[in-house]
């Protein structure tokens, strides 16, 4: 039997290693500043080079979400207000002196990606925009708090289960298997008290770090991870046996949806089974029906690499086959606490959408990756 608390608050760990939050501002955290772990991570100023995430620049709209991150933190006695009150100050500032460099990059980003439409092999779709976090002293505590693993909600394993084990799990399961490459979805997956203890986890866990074109990822070796995720990823194991096997969870991450109205362009991942589901209330949707997950029903040929078939993708090799009337297309709109199950080498992509924007209305969403994709 695996032992998923153990596993859960190892992976836990492992985010105050890649994230650790400095002394200072440890003791604003009655969480962490009883926690030996935690000191010995700020004692030991450890911060390498992370690939996921980058702590020297920022966007207006990520300092935005931090901000009321922190400030729903402080709201709900979590972190001390005194602690954290010139973090919340200099973000303020920041967010106001960004504002037109930020502009400008962005203006320069568009310019090349006009020069790019000429040559298809640098086409890209993103416009990333993102400056350096101000300098000086008067940014100190911003530079020691950003993109730092301040707050992690515990989310023990829950008694009874997460999944609902009351849902048609047997013909879901016949659905996926019924396509040669399965695409299907269900609604009620978590037990009410899984859904909100989750949704709770990713509102207050500061995990946000990867930033991406307006929307921020969390991965499970940056303290995306709790004992309740990983019960989640096992239960699913439980109930569709014949499509997850007895596939490794490979990765877990998720991805919140912050400044624009897009989400992910077209791409596949490299895994067999994806797994999405989605946490925020649907009062959020503004365009209830939408928002969801688009899956084609084509993907890359198999001798493609995981690079290669994004990197075609978005060179426009596939446009054609992509537009074709033929092709099918499995539209599933964004319900809260619905979710989506697919063959990874599926191309697909997040559906236009309409949040709210308020911090509590960003639209989340959930991924486990489960088996290596065959060479």
């Amino acid at each position: 039997r695996v032992d998923l608390a153990t596993a859960g608050s190892l992976w836990a760990r492992m985010g105050r290693i890649q994230r650790p939050l400095p002394e200072s501002l440890l003791a604003g955290v009655p969480q962490a500043r009883d926690d030996p772990w935690a000191k010995l991570m700020a004692q030991s100023h450890f911060s390498p080079h992370d690939p996921d995430g980058d702590y020297a620049v920022t966007g207006t709209w990520k300092l935005a979400h931090d901000r009321q991150q922190l400030q729903l933190l402080v709201e709900r006695g979590l972190i001390d207000a005194g602690v954290f009150a010139p973090v919340l100050a200099e973000m303020g500032r920041a967010m106001r002196e960004l504002a037109g460099p930020e502009q400008a990059m962005q203006a320069r980003e568009r310019q090349r990606q006009t020069q790019y439409l000429a040559n298809p092999l640098e086409r890209t779709s993103e416009f990333w925009g993102f400056v350096p976090i101000p300098r000086g002293p008067e940014y100190a505590h911003l530079r020691l708090a950003h993109s730092r693993v301040a707050y992690l909600r515990p989310c023990p394993v829950m008694e009874g289960g997460a999944v609902d084990l009351g849902r048609d799990w047997v013909r879901l399961q016949a659905h996926y298997l019924s396509m040669p490459y399965g695409v299907t979805y269900m609604d009620g997956f978590l037990r009410p008290a899984a859904l909100e203890e989750l949704l709770a986890f990713a509102q207050e866990s500061t995990v946000w770090h990867n930033q991406k074109n307006g929307y921020l990822g969390a991965y499970e070796r940056y303290g995306f991870a709790s004992p309740l995720l990983l019960q989640v990823a096992e239960e699913l194991r439980q109930v569709l046996p014949d499509v997850i096997k007895d596939h490794d969870l490979i990765r877990a991450w998720g991805y919140k949806y912050v400044k624009h109205n897009a989400g992910i362009q077209t791409h596949v991942d490299d895994a067999l089974v994806n797994v999405n589901f989605w946490l925020v209330p649907d009062e959020c949707n503004l365009e209830p029906g939408t928002g969801g997950l688009v899956v084609l029903g084509f993907g890359p040929p198999r001798s493609l690499s995981y690079d290669e078939a994004n990197g075609r993708m978005l060179n426009g090799e596939f446009d054609d086959l992509m537009n074709s009337q033929g092709v099918v297309k499995t539209v599933i709109p964004y319900r809260q606490n619905r979710v989506v199950i697919f063959h990874s080498r599926l191309y697909h992509m997040t559906a236009q959408f309409h949040f709210k924007d308020e911090y509590k209305c960003h639209r989340i969403n959930f991924t486990f990756l489960f088996g290596r994709r065959e060479k």
